[in-house]
């Protein structure tokens, strides 16, 4: 674990919008997900909470997953853990930037529930007391509604703002499946 300011994470990961990302995530995490959209753009720029760039972000190399899967090797009632890593330098060689999937429709079934990003920072901070395990991520989209007739598996592909950039959020580690 390393402590950084936030300002001086936006410079290393060079990710202007890292701090206006934080604050979007505070306002869903305390007015709800949906809160954002049904503001104008002007309203939620006012609305978004106060962040400081100076605030202290502690950053994580990896998280732990723990999940049941009678179906893998580890049994039937087993319990398995995975690290999923997000660091700039694996072994004193390139970076690993692992990939999850994410919660977005608990109703939906298999991956029509999930999306699927790139994990690029885990970390945590505190505001107003209490403590936020968030992942900064890179979205992905499904191609097609349904897995690829060749292999099975779905095929996916990064997403972009309309000026080409990345699409990045912040999310809670509680929305990793």
């Amino acid at each position: 674990m390393k402590r950084q300011a936030a300002d001086a994470i936006v410079t290393t990961l060079n990710q202007p919008s890292f701090i206006h990302l934080i604050r979007l995530f505070l306002h869903e995490q305390l007015h709800g997900a949906d809160s954002a959209s049904n503001l104008s753009s002007s309203s939620l720029i006012s609305n978004l909470l106060s962040f400081k760039g100076k605030a202290k972000i502690f950053i994580y190399n990896s998280a732990a997953a723990t999940f049941f899967a009678p179906s893998d090797i580890s049994g039937i009632g087993g319990m398995r853990r995975e690290h999923i890593c997000a660091v700039p330098s694996w072994h004193k060689g390139p970076s690993r930037y692992d990939c999850i999937f994410i919660n977005t429709d608990p109703s939906g079934i298999g991956m029509h529930g999930l999306d699927v990003a790139c994990i690029r920072l885990f970390f945590s901070f505190m505001y107003e007391g209490i403590k936020y395990p968030c992942a900064l991520i890179r979205w992905f989209s499904h191609v097609g509604n349904e897995p690829d007739e060749d292999t099975g598996m779905w095929l996916v592909q990064p997403d972009s703002n309309a000026d080409g950039s990345p699409a990045m959020s912040v999310i809670h580690l509680d929305t990793v499946v």
